[in-house]
């Protein structure tokens, strides 16, 4: 395999961790918060309808407390979050998705084996072609 072969399939690789998305959670907000690894994000859906992300949520009392970005004459804000618990008709975690992940790994190792057997073909005929 040449260098620059194992540095696209590093990068590759590299995109795994991005093969997540929110799924819904039955666990209390309080408790998730609480847990010695809390979630960074927590996308919540409002009784009004609104779907917000929250990151670094925690929970004071019987309220969520974050921060959420906002675009502003397209530019990326940071603005805080405050809203009672009672206010929040679902909550949403970030956890990996098996499927995703099992698609990407299967593409990227079923292109390099289509990129080898490619490259090995060609070789081969530029090299037939070559010697005569």
């Amino acid at each position: 395999m040449s260098v620059r072969r194992a540095v696209t399939v590093i990068v590759l690789a590299a995109y795994l961790p991005a093969c997540t998305s929110y799924q819904p959670t039955t666990q209390p907000l309080a408790e998730l918060t609480a847990s010695p690894k809390p979630p960074e994000h927590v996308r919540v859906t409002t009784v009004a309808g609104a779907t917000l992300t929250v990151d670094a949520p925690r929970v004071v009392d019987d309220s969520l407390f974050g921060t959420t970005v906002v675009i502003k004459k397209g530019a990326p804000t940071t603005q805080p979050v405050a809203m009672p618990l009672a206010d929040i008709r679902t909550v949403q975690v970030r956890k990996s998705d098996g499927t995703a992940t099992m698609v990407l790994v299967v593409g990227i190792v079923g292109a390099a084996v289509l990129i080898g057997v490619a490259t090995s073909n060609a070789l081969d005929d530029w090299t037939l072609d070559f010697a005569e």
